[in-house]
């Protein structure tokens, strides 16, 4: 059993939610320990007088405690408890806090609320931490990743890759777009399918309402996509996997890269690797994940520093320049995920 929603906030602020086709909506109320967002009332209002399934989250900033950050969020929320699912996103900013700045502000809001909250994030994340407080907690996943950027309606089988969730055993909620295309609305819109029915979610909303918790589902992934060819060159759909494998944005291209580490790229495909002539820019979030992964400096910049750490984790000749057998070295490990 499953259910087909969507997760809105302030940007979304034009939609009407009675236009729109969803069995649940989790919306933003709150960010750091300075914002509330002022559509989640009327959003929840709205969606509940539909008869529709709610929630709320907390947009994590890492700036202060998970503690203080979890007080803020439950003092804005408490008309919600018992009701709304209850979340708590670590993405951005947050995530260089890690896994202990999350499970300090799961922890204090079960003790506000008797609700374990889900804990939203990217399935690179999932893979890049040590989450195995958290899901000894027992705190449902609500997972990101998305096969690529195109508009897409709701799945009943979204894909995901099959290299697992970390120490999660399963997703409760699996966001798999974040460019949703859905009657009643001109614009993109998260789409997410919950592995659970209506009960169940009620038990995560309401886990004192006489029914039993329910336990983390353990999702079975689809079938792998098909195996990369080994051809030494960074391309496309080199870059597409390696977007995907991570979560990032699936759109083929590395962005903001400067011209000067151009010369330690040998097998970078022009036509998707992004170089500035001038300055540096902000990065590519997908060359972030890999430095994460390799054990580099962390800048969005894929440079020297970067394919050494590369070559030492792949276990090839560590030479400082992505030539093609580094690159058929990663295109052999993606293929082995």
């Amino acid at each position: 059993m499953s259910m087909n929603g969507i997760d809105i906030s302030n940007h979304q602020a034009g939609i009407d939610l009675a236009r729109v086709p969803f069995d649940f909506v989790i919306c933003k109320a709150t960010e750091g320990t300075g914002f509330v967002d002022r559509y989640c009332d009327g959003f929840i209002r709205t969606a509940a007088g539909l008869g529709r399934k709610t929630g709320v989250y907390h947009y994590a900033t890492g700036k202060s405690s998970g503690k203080a950050e979890a007080e803020y969020f439950y003092a804005n929320i408490k008309g919600y408890v018992g009701t709304s699912l209850l979340a708590l996103d670590w993405e951005g900013g947050a995530v260089e806090q890690g896994p202990a700045y999350a499970l300090a502000f799961l922890d204090r809001l079960r003790e506000l609320t008797g609700v374990k909250a889900l804990i939203y994030m990217s399935k690179s994340v999932c893979r890049a931490y040590d989450w195995s407080g958290v899901a000894a907690g027992d705190y449902g996943l609500w997972c990101a990743q998305y096969a690529d950027s195109s508009p897409t309606g709701y799945q009943a089988s979204p894909w995901t890759d099959d290299g697992g969730t970390g120490a999660f055993p399963g997703m409760a909620i699996y966001q798999y777009s974040s460019t949703g295309r859905l009657d009643g609305y001109d614009g993109n819109l998260d789409l997410n399918i919950a592995y659970m029915d209506g009960a169940a979610w009620d038990r995560y909303a309401n886990p004192g309402g006489g029914a039993d918790e329910p336990s983390v589902p353990v999702t079975a992934p689809p079938a792998a996509p098909e195996k990369l060819a080994v051809d030494g060159s960074f391309g496309p759909a080199t870059v597409r996997r390696t977007q995907a494998y991570f979560g990032t944005v699936v759109d083929g291209i590395v962005s903001y890269q400067p011209e000067s580490n151009r010369k330690y790229l040998y097998s970078a495909y022009a036509g998707c690797w992004q170089f500035l002539k001038t300055g540096y820019g902000p990065g590519s979030d997908m060359v972030r994940a890999m430095q994460r992964r390799f054990g580099a400096a962390v800048d969005g910049w894929a440079g020297r520093d970067t394919v050494l750490h590369m070559q030492a984790f792949l276990g090839v000749a560590q030479d400082g320049s992505m030539g093609p057998k580094t690159v058929s070295a990663w295109q052999s490990w993606l293929n082995s995920q």
